[in-house]
């Protein structure tokens, strides 16, 4: 079965209306949406149990907890982007909300160019983030553009990737993708006891080899070259 890799989208907004239109847009953006909650404890529930990569949220919301309230929840507990949802753009509101570093704003009434517009420079900023921390906190997934959609990426399902000159073409088992990144930046995003350096143009899953030698790595039925820099430091892991 073939894995969904679209950007997952969960929608906080208490207009049912609204809510609906979101998610038709959304799903004509080529986006998935991941579900939808009227208030903060059914929003809470959602990220406890589904897989979300991005959260829309309505500023203003039915009960006591504001989307605010969801907000300083998200970043305590999880690590994905947020864009706030608001028809109230009130220097005070505003302010407050800046305080949870959300990564946008849309006011409504909203056109999806704008929300398209406003979901990927999210994403993009928060991966570029996200690299410039990666020597002190490693991340389970890498959001990677594919064209005009980001797609989802587990890590542990990387078995290697090619450089060339800025950029990165990332393979898994079924997919290929292309990473605006350097090979030396690339690999600093990764789990260290996972992934190594066998070329100057190859970075290799380690788990994901199926055979070795002093010059190749077999990956996939793929053979991968091993240069004279690399090779102690590939063997030295492979005995230990």
């Amino acid at each position: 079965m073939e894995i969904d890799s679209r950007l997952k989208i969960l929608i906080v907004e208490d207009n049912a209306i609204i809510a609906f239109d979101l998610s038709l847009i959304l799903e004509k953006l080529q986006y998935q949406v991941a579900g939808t909650a009227e208030s903060y404890q059914e929003a809470v529930v959602l990220l406890e149990t589904q897989q979300i990569d991005l959260v829309l949220i309505d500023i203003q919301l039915s009960g006591v907890e504001t989307g605010i309230d969801l907000a300083k929840y998200i970043r305590l507990k999880k690590d994905i982007p947020i864009i706030y949802l608001t028809s109230n753009s009130d220097r005070k509101t505003v302010n407050e909300a800046k305080k949870t570093s959300p990564n946008g704003f849309i006011v409504k009434p909203f056109q999806q160019d704008s929300l398209f517009a406003s979901i990927e420079t999210a994403i993009s900023n928060f991966e570029s983030t996200h690299l410039k921390s990666s020597k002190t906190r490693v991340k389970d997934v890498l959001f990677v553009k594919d064209k005009s959609t980001y797609h989802r990426v587990k890590v542990n399902e990387i078995q290697y990737a090619k450089s060339f000159r800025n950029y990165v073409e990332i393979y898994t088992k079924s997919s290929s993708y292309i990473y605006r990144i350097t090979l030396h930046e690339f690999l600093n995003t990764l789990p260290e006891k996972d992934f190594i350096k066998i070329h100057k143009s190859y970075v290799v899953n380690i788990n994901q080899i199926q055979s070795i030698s002093s010059s190749e790595v077999i990956v996939n039925h793929k053979s991968l070259p091993v240069s004279p820099t690399y090779k102690d430091a590939l063997m030295n892991i492979v005995i230990n």
